[in-house]
């Protein structure tokens, strides 16, 4: 809104020529204009008397028939010019019963950081608010009337609390918590009224009161702004605003709101449509329109080109689809190929759903189905590991207990540098990953994926496993690599171990950037050694971020975990591949933030572990009652194991695998050699 008034200011003032941009009078936008491709976009302003013209703005509109192409009329205003600025702004009521404002770009408002401009120490009250602007923190152009401050005036009005001011006796300090039905959005601007130059240093200060309403049925709020810089009348505006349904979306928290709609991050239970069982949604038109406010919305959150009922089919498909996988995937993410839907993101997943539209409504239900044959494929080829040998069931049985979802978050980029070395940089929650990981991530990339291990896990449970794989395999298969991480020298050593299988094998490695198990879901990664970036510039190698997700719970646990708290699956998440080139372009100081940033950017939102299996969890605890995990992680694998249904004890021999699960250090050449 206050774009376009800036747009009908540079015309007039344009037009005028010397003259003062002094008012702009019942403004409307009576169309949205919507930028999902380039748009053609004019001003236009013509004079009705001295100092005053008639303002339009106007958007070309490309019809499938070019007969039918045209301008189309999406805003009007008329704007009064004059020599010098005149006149005094009325002075705004004292502000009543005021508490401090929580800054709203922690997910209020959808603004890119062009527009925060708001500093700190902001006031809301009964009747209104108070804020002060910072010239210098606004990007957006600032044109004739700087737009961006006049965007920012409204940081501190309660749009999805307006009851705060609309309705007596309520308590302003739950405005952060209001449960209004209802959302304000500017409709028209009755008039703006400027009183001198437009700021362009130093800071402008803000009060807005509440000034009744524009209709009999309460559903129009007039807001009143007062701007003034240097202690001196700036702007004073008189804002007419609507109250619009926030509908199952709108009303969840700010930052929810800001992270489905205006990022499209995945948010459990975050739905336009019913809930009716896991994958099975419905949704009707009434539905629908509580967040269609403006044309266009729904089909620039969903990602679809659809209208009608064919729309409510395509959401209600994807959201039910984006159910069935546990909220892990945003529903924008699940396409539609030849009609039919599919989703790139989960490329071990099978999708099938089936929908009941009728006029108005649609049902739809889904299911996944995972596939971990191609991981088993690939990994046995590389190996040349026998099929449905032991060393292909063990990967088989851990992948399919302790793994939910393989998420890919841009395939097409993942799939640009497939059979090309990557350098893995991840988080760490549970050691059960150092293994999975390696074996998924190896599919993910195309190469053979080389972990870093603390030298402690060779003796531990992962490095007796991998010493069995070598004896069953009757050679050396286990590519870990370890080292002392209290010896700096053996890493940068290394490092040139790396470089040169890189260059001779096209090999990959994954690396824990905090090289530790974290201890409850929220904890990030917070450390990272320049020394791989460096690595991965100087040696041309993409740089992956991958988060692993779900395996911890929100409360710090009393120690590090072998696999996932409560045997839950956890979700790995492989983010956009960051190429070496990009890398380099970065200030060298910013890029351990900037690739940290990548990683914790994939943390699902809210933390939240995954569903335990009680079931396991059950077995395993009667099983070994009080063990120790390092004693506990076999019954574990055992289990898993059992749970294929096949005879896995005779494939491997009952006296190996009791060597390898003692606490003694059993290499494969001992073992070898006994036999």
């Amino acid at each position: 809104m206050m774009s376009i008034m800036d747009l009908f200011a540079q015309a007039a003032g344009k037009a005028c020529g010397t003259g003062k941009v002094v008012e702009i009078n019942d403004l409307r936008v009576v169309g949205w204009v919507v930028v999902d491709s380039p748009k053609q976009v004019r001003v236009m302003v013509e004079p009705t008397e001295h100092g005053r013209f008639a303002g339009r703005l106007e958007a070309w509109r490309d019809a499938p028939n070019p007969v039918l192409s045209r301008w189309e009329t999406h805003a009007t205003a008329t704007i009064v010019t004059a020599d010098r600025y005149a006149g005094e702004a009325a002075t705004p009521a004292p502000l009543r019963d005021a508490v401090a404002f929580a800054t709203p770009y922690d997910g209020a408002v959808f603004h890119g950081p062009a527009f925060a401009s708001l500093l700190d120490g902001a006031r809301i009250g009964s009747n209104g608010s108070s804020g002060t602007l910072a010239v210098d923190r606004c990007a957006v152009p600032a044109g004739r009337l700087q737009p961006g401050l006049l965007d920012g005036a409204l940081h501190v009005v309660p749009h999805a609390a307006m009851s705060v001011w609309t309705t007596d006796g309520t308590d302003v300090a739950s405005y952060a918590d209001a449960p209004d039905p209802t959302v304000a959005f500017p409709r028209r601007v009755e008039w703006a009224r400027f009183y001198g130059p437009t700021p362009a240093q130093g800071t402008v200060d803000v009060q807005t009161r509440f000034a009744g309403f524009d209709d009999a049925d309460g559903r129009m709020p007039i807001i009143d702004l007062w701007l003034s810089a240097g202690g001196k009348p700036w702007a004073h505006i008189r804002l007419v605003e609507i109250l619009l349904p926030k509908g199952p979306l709108a009303q969840a928290s700010g930052p929810k709101r800001l992270a489905f709609l205006g990022e499209r991050r995945a948010v459990p239970a975050m739905s336009l449509s019913e809930r009716l069982d896991r994958g099975v949604v419905t949704l009707d038109s009434a539905s629908a329109a509580t967040l269609d406010w403006f044309k266009g919305t729904l089909q620039a959150v969903y990602r679809v080109d659809s209208k009608g009922d064919s729309l409510l089919a395509d959401i209600a498909t994807k959201e039910a689809v984006a159910d069935a996988a546990h909220g892990a995937i945003h529903p924008s993410q699940v396409q539609f190929i030849n009609g039919l839907p599919n989703c790139p993101v989960l490329p071990l997943q099978r999708v099938s759903v089936e929908v009941d539209a009728r006029p108005g409504q649609c049902r739809a239900s889904a299911s996944l189905q995972t596939n971990w044959q191609p991981v088993r494929r690939w990994w046995a080829d590389l190996l040349r590991l026998p099929r449905d040998g032991f060393g292909d069931l063990l990967h088989w049985a851990l992948l399919s207990r302790y793994v939910r979802h393989v998420i890919v978050t841009d395939p097409a980029a993942m799939s640009a540098i497939r059979g090309r070395p990557v350098l893995l940089l991840g988080n760490h929650q549970v050691q059960v990953e150092s293994l999975l990981g390696t074996t998924i991530a190896s599919w993910v990339t195309g190469t053979q994926v080389m972990p870093i291990a603390n030298a402690k896990h060779e003796n531990r449970w992962i490095g007796q496993l991998l010493r069995l794989l070598d004896v069953e395999a009757g050679r050396h298969l286990s590519a870990i690599r370890y080292f002392d991480q209290q010896n700096p020298q053996q890493f940068l050593r290394l490092m040139d171990d790396i470089k040169s299988d890189v260059a001779d094998r096209g090999a990959s490695t994954l690396v824990h950037a905090d090289g530790t198990r974290a201890l409850h879901s929220g904890q990030r990664v917070e450390r990272l050694t320049s020394t791989l970036l460096d690595m991965a510039v100087e040696s041309s190698v993409p740089i992956v971020p991958l988060y692993f997700a779900g395996g911890l719970p929100q409360q710090p646990v009393d120690r590090k975990l072998e696999i996932p708290y409560r045997h839950a699956a956890q979700d790995y998440i492989f983010g956009r591949p960051i190429m070496p080139d990009e890398v380099a372009s970065w200030p060298y100081a910013e890029r351990r933030r900037r690739v940290i940033d990548a990683i914790n950017a994939l943390a699902p939102f809210g933390d939240a572990p995954h569903e335990p299996n009680t079931a396991v969890e059950n077995r395993i605890n009667a099983r070994v009652p009080g063990a120790q995990p390092l004693e506990a992680i076999w019954a574990c694998i055992e289990d898993a194991l059992d749970g294929l249904g096949v005879n896995w004890r005779d494939m491997v021999g009952g006296d190996k695998w009791e060597a390898a699960r003692s606490t003694g250090r059993h290499t494969a050449d001992t073992v070898i050699g006994r036999q």
